[in-house]
Parts: structure tokens; sequence; C-alpha cells
């Protein structure tokens, strides 16, 4: 008779109960990933890759997450901005570069760091993209250890590229990208954006998938970023306040009220 192998689902966390747990919502461990990766997830973990995203930029392979539900929103504010700057770039360039020139090249630098890419067509854009990834998208706790999974102290790959000659200086552009959220002083990680140490994986064991009762098998990314974000309104306004592309965009798709005044 052949070996019999029983494939147990992960287990699940409430958001209910991890929004009316203030300490362990503000150290939980947050990853997302494509709702059509759950069973591969299901069965294998999260696996250390280099995403699509983090070709040419990241050197190694890792499983990157966030700390704390503020942290989870401002990896949000980053994403936005990061899908601006591709956009953008294959307007001013082409695709695959094809327009490129110097001239074209201290243009969009200088655009990116002013702000002027933000366009209404540029945004409407990042809108559709960003709101097609929050509704395909879920998240997932990870129950991960110091020292065996990762370290506070670790590297930001990205962060290290600014250091030359000894010396660490972070562009206009840099700064605009990373945001007022991110730590200027170090290449260290910042909160919302750890990783594990380089080729360790996360396995089934140490992940959770996120539920709601609430909102059901429709339970999404946006629905996640919208009851955190509610959350901290209040508590944390100011830090909200600067999360200027994410509130921005939840104004546009009718998710919030006009509860801060915000330009871009």
């Amino acid at each position: 008779m052949g070996k019999i192998c029983y494939n147990f689902s992960m287990r699940e966390v409430e958001l209910e109960n991890l929004l009316n747990d203030n300490e362990t919502l503000n150290k939980t461990f947050f990853h997302f990933a494509p709702k059509s990766a759950f069973e591969s997830i299901n069965e294998k973990g999260l696996l250390a890759l280099k995403g699509k995203n983090s070709q040419g930029i990241e050197e190694n392979p890792k499983v990157f997450f966030t700390e704390g539900g503020l942290n989870l929103l401002r990896i949000s504010d980053v994403w936005i901005k990061w899908f601006a700057w591709h956009i953008a770039r294959e307007k001013y360039f082409g695709k695959h570069y094809k327009d490129w020139t110097k001239e074209k090249a201290a243009a969009f630098k200088s655009d990116f760091e002013n702000g002027k890419i933000y366009t209404e067509d540029i945004m409407e854009k990042v809108q559709n993209k960003f709101l097609e990834m929050t509704t395909t998208f879920e998240y997932y706790v990870l129950d991960l250890e110091e020292g065996i999974d990762f370290s506070y102290d670790d590297i930001d790959e990205v962060k290290n590229r600014c250091v030359h000659d000894g010396i660490l200086y972070f562009s206009k552009g840099f700064r605009e990208m990373y945001g007022p959220y991110s730590d200027f002083e170090s290449t260290k990680m910042d909160k919302w954006n750890m990783h594990t140490f380089k080729n360790k994986k996360v396995s089934k064991e140490k992940l959770m998938h996120v539920v709601s009762s609430k909102y059901g098998k429709d339970f999404n990314m946006l629905d996640m970023i919208c009851e955190v974000r509610k959350k901290y309104i209040e508590e944390a306004k100011s830090q909200i306040d600067e999360l200027t592309f994410l509130n921005k965009f939840l104004e546009k798709i009718g998710k919030i009220e006009n509860e801060t005044t915000i330009k871009m």
C-alpha cells in the first residue's frame, strides 16, 4: 500500500481579532500574495524568490514582509509610487527604453523628484493597476523568530547601493520613493520593507491565512487596508496623513471620505 499524504490547510487568523488587540497588531508580521497562489503557498509555504519587481534591484532571494498595521499601510503607499514610476518611465522612454536619451533621462529624474510625473492620465492608470492588485491579493501572518528567520539589523540591499566611498547619500528621488516613514540615517531595512535571511523560506507551519467573518470569501487586500486604516485614523492621524498616495487612492475609489487635505 502506498504512503497516504494528508495536505492539511494552514491555520487561519481573523482580521477582527487582530484589530481588537493593539499590542498584537503592532507586532504582527504581514505578507501579501495573489489569491491565486493560495494552493501553492498552502503546499510549499512562502519560497525565497526574486520576484519580477525585484529583478535588477535585489541581489538575493528573500521573503518580504512588514511589521504592524501602520507599516502594512506604508508599503501600500510605496507600491502606488512604484507603479507611478514604472508607468511614467514607459511614457517618457517607450517600452524597453526604445526612446531613451540622456535628455529624457534627466527630465524624468527631475520630474519624479519634483512630483511632476503624477499627471492625471498617469495616476488614472496607477489607480486601475493598484485597484486590480488589491482586489486580487490577500494577506498572511508570518510567525517568525528574530535570529532564526530574520534580523532587525539586516541591510536593505537597495539602500546599500546609496553608499559611495563609505558615504551614505540618498538622492531626492530615493527619498521620494521610500517616503517620510523611512530611516535615512542607516542602510538597515525599515519595518515596512523587512525580509527574511537570504534564501530563507517561510514554511507553511509558520503561516496563518488572514480571513474575515465580516467580508467572507471575497475578503481581499483592499478590504484589509481599509479596515486597518480605520483602526489608526484617530490614534495615529499624523502617520496616516503621511500616506499621501494611499489616502488619495482610497478617496478616488470612494473608500474613505475626505478626512485629510491631500495634495499630489
